[in-house]
């Protein structure tokens, strides 16, 4: 396995953030959260060999924030519930892509899962790697956890 650099993973998001999203955050150490924000999202990824999910977690704030750059709306016409939900959805298909790029680039394909509000684990061990961001007091932290694939952990 491909390890999963922090610097470059906060690169990727961050820049994900601005570019697509117009989200200014600052990236944090993932320890100084207080609290990992309620609202999270899953998605999956594997291959032949290895195996993971990447997980979303954002406070409502920072949510609405993302959503108003995504779909061009004011913030606080992104409703809490589904509406908030399906921007953080979106946001995990793109930030678990730019995952999977960091972990094989052009030389290792991944599937993608789709994204889920349902809580994912793996069931071997693995690594993991989080980082945090803050956007005017509003909270987002992604952890990417990973392993070998269940045919390969089996074998072990």
């Amino acid at each position: 396995m491909k390890p999963l650099n922090l610097d470059d993973l906060t690169a990727k998001i961050d820049n994900a953030l601005e570019t697509m999203c117009f989200v200014m955050a600052d990236p944090i150490d993932a320890d100084d959260l207080l609290e990992v924000p309620a609202m999270k999202t899953w998605i999956s990824f594997h291959n032949e060999s290895e195996q993971g999910f990447v997980e979303l977690a954002g406070s409502l704030g920072f949510v609405q924030e993302v959503g108003s750059g995504l779909l061009g709306v004011d913030s606080d016409e992104v409703e809490e519930g589904e509406q908030a939900e399906g921007v953080l959805l979106e946001l995990a298909n793109v930030i678990a892509g730019e995952v999977v790029c960091l972990l094989g680039g052009e030389e290792v394909f991944f599937e993608l899962g789709i994204p889920t509000s349902e809580a994912i684990e793996l069931d071997v061990p693995g690594d993991e790697v989080s980082v945090a961001f803050d956007s005017m007091g509003e909270a987002f932290n992604v952890r990417v956890e990973r392993g070998p694939a269940a045919s390969q952990a089996d074998a072990a």
